[in-house]
């Protein structure tokens, strides 16, 4: 007989569209995952098992969204996670652009800073994505 662990997950949610367009999400994500890993190691991030019913690394984090389209062929967001065990925060802009009808360009980052400065393990790490793509 194979045991699984039973690991509790519960997001919490709001988001709103306001007259102007700007759209706001505010969660609260637990997954009861106590796992004192170090968050901050690439390794950690390739090797957990994310998914829908894992959502984060560890137990309990806030995220927050806000978008808005600065004109119909130009929109921008901007994305963040803060950890409140490991006090890791990942910010995420995104831009994308409509070149042309069924084309767009979009550029995002991923901004990893860990807000504990006495956390011996002190290493950010940042990437910038770009994609063109092609709808049909």
């Amino acid at each position: 007989m194979k045991l699984t662990q039973f690991i509790l997950r519960y997001p919490m949610g709001y988001d709103y569209t306001f007259k102007n367009s700007l759209y706001l999400q505010l969660e609260g994500l637990y997954n009861g995952n106590n796992s004192s890993n170090n968050l901050l190691s690439l390794d950690q991030f390739n090797n957990n098992n994310l998914s829908a019913e894992n959502l984060f690394l560890s137990g309990f984090s806030f995220f927050s969204s806000l978008s808005y389209p600065f004109s119909p062929l130009v929109n921008g967001s901007l994305a963040g996670i803060y950890n409140v065990h490991d006090q890791l925060l990942i910010l995420i802009p995104s831009l994308t652009i409509s070149l042309q009808e069924n084309l767009e360009l979009s550029f995002t980052a991923q901004l990893v800073q860990n807000v504990d400065k006495k956390n011996a393990f002190n290493q950010n790490i940042n990437l910038i994505y770009a994609r063109l793509k092609k709808s049909f």
